[in-house]
């Protein structure tokens, strides 16, 4: 089975972001190009369904970028909720290590 380290996507509407990732110690996210939107940070203990907000970046396009760190097993995301976007194109990465 491999192991998915990164998970990178470009949105242009709400309601979109990277797919989960697990992550067991440190990650690193980054919002980038020129689109505006606030980005939301989720995540859920591994093997559960609901996602919590952790985080919300009010990203403008001048580039975004944050480190973390994961006490046990959690499954992270980068979401652009309903009524969050506002305009252009976001790059949404996150990272695991």
């Amino acid at each position: 089975m491999a192991v998915n380290n990164e998970q990178t996507t470009s949105i242009t509407a709400e309601n979109t972001g990277t797919n989960p990732i697990l992550v067991t110690d440190y990650y690193t996210i980054s919002l980038g190009n020129s689109g505006v939107g606030t980005i939301t940070l989720q995540g859920r203990p591994y093997g559960t369904t609901a996602w919590i907000d952790d985080d919300e970046i009010i990203y403008n396009g001048d580039g975004y970028i944050a480190t973390g760190l994961v006490s046990g097993k959690w499954e992270y995301r980068l979401f652009c909720k309903t009524g969050n976007f506002t305009s252009g194109t976001i790059d949404l990465t996150f990272k695991k290590g």
